[in-house]
């Protein structure tokens, strides 16, 4: 999910008193993006190191996927309906788990650290933002009900 987005989401939320502030989420957020830069650029770095070449169709494959999704007709204009910040954040959720399960595979493989990456530490990292993600997606899902019963 862009971080506009999950700013978006974090303001929507914040009307609850029990909830994280408006600016700890948009920091949180913040930090996420960091993190998946550097996690990509690492990867990048591993995969060139490793020789392995990557298909670029699968990576064009994926852009365009993400655009056509972004295109499909939800019943509102310029904002995402409720169920799609649900939808978004559990294929983040999803991926980070296939991208935790990959540092460990490399771990048990190669060995916890190989040439300056720590596989033990970046499948924690993945986990920490699982749990962190998962959060987010609880407290939409309680938005979109609060949100589906006020309609009703």
């Amino acid at each position: 999910m862009h971080e506009a987005a999950r700013a978006e989401l974090a303001v929507e939320l914040s009307a609850d008193g029990d909830r994280l502030s408006v600016d700890s989420r948009r920091r949180a957020a913040a930090l996420g993006d960091r993190e998946i830069a550097s996690e990509r650029e690492q990867l990048r770095a591993l995969i060139y190191d490793l020789g392995v070449t990557p298909a670029r169709y699968k990576v064009v494959a994926g852009w365009v996927a993400e655009k056509v999704s972004r295109l499909k007709p939800n019943g509102r204009l310029g904002r995402s309906s409720p169920l799609t910040r649900m939808i978004e954040l559990e294929a983040l959720s999803t991926g980070i788990a296939g991208k935790c399960r990959m540092w460990r595979v490399f771990e048990a493989q190669i060995g916890p650290t190989y040439k300056g990456w720590n596989f033990t530490e970046l499948a924690e990292l993945a986990d920490s933002q699982r749990e962190r993600i998962d959060a987010l997606h609880e407290l939409a899902g309680a938005w979109l009900a609060e949100t589906t019963l006020a309609r009703s």
